[in-house]
């Protein structure tokens, strides 16, 4: 510090030296932690760190322009929060403030990790949570379908039964909706086709009856030459039974 006579010239020098390590405030900043990663450092103008945790830095000008762009930005007036990677390449939040007395730059590093770990662990509770909505979204959907189906279920069987050649059953369907309507008109189906069946059979026994009244031999067949039916005089020509023919 100059120190200026009456006449205004420089009559001397006030000079001293402050230790960055001792315990005083500059040597408490060093210790300072934010969380279990965070730390906050001071450097000035000529990018030379004047307190940092990494006592080795101290007074180090190893910061190149382009290796933090968040500590070029804050030498440039810049004062505020940024993500960033610094030059030893850690990830961090990074905070800056200068000091006008010194014109110094206060800054602070909180790892990207430890500063969104809190929101890390919500999204990953909240796609937890979000599985287990679906999981059982699709389980009630599943059971509700089950539970709405099942008459669809029973009209199924009882087509396929059809189809196989088995007398169908008449379905019992207690809904009232689409489904049940389905069931209702199959029923009425059912019933159609009992009364043709039992008219075809009735024809079929009429026909029979009139073919064994008639002394020559009848038969007939399907278009593949298989033997549907005969009369009597035709077993008596062939000597065999009818079953045996058929």
């Amino acid at each position: 510090v100059p120190i200026f006579s009456e006449q205004g010239d420089i009559s001397a020098v006030l000079g001293g030296t402050v230790n960055l390590l001792n315990n005083n405030f500059l040597g408490h900043l060093a210790e300072v932690r934010l969380g279990q990663g965070g730390y906050l450092y001071l450097y000035n103008q000529k990018r030379t760190l004047i307190v940092h945790p990494d006592r080795a830095r101290i007074m180090q000008q190893d910061v190149p322009l382009g290796a933090n762009p968040m500590f070029d930005k804050a030498l440039e007036g810049f004062e505020g929060t940024g993500q960033t990677v610094t030059s030893r390449g850690l990830h961090a939040l990074s905070s800056f403030k200068r000091l006008k007395s010194t014109d110094w730059i206060l800054a602070a590093n909180f790892p990207i990790t430890e500063a969104f770990a809190s929101i890390t662990a919500a999204k990953r509770q909240f796609f937890v949570g979000l599985s287990a909505a679906l999981l059982f979204t699709a389980f009630f959907v599943w059971v509700s379908m089950r539970h709405l189906l099942a008459p669809l279920e029973v009209l199924t069987a009882q087509l396929r039964s059809f189809a196989g050649g088995e007398p169908p059953k008449p379905i019992e369907v207690a809904s009232r909706d689409e489904i049940g309507d389905l069931a209702t008109a199959f029923n009425q189906m059912l019933n159609q086709l009992a009364g043709q069946d039992q008219a075809i059979k009735s024809q079929l026994h009429f026909l029979q009856v009139l073919i064994d009244a008639m002394p020559h031999p009848i038969f007939y067949k399907d278009a593949q030459g298989r033997y549907l039916g005969c009369n009597k005089a035709f077993e008596s020509c062939l000597g065999i039974t009818r079953q045996t023919i058929l």
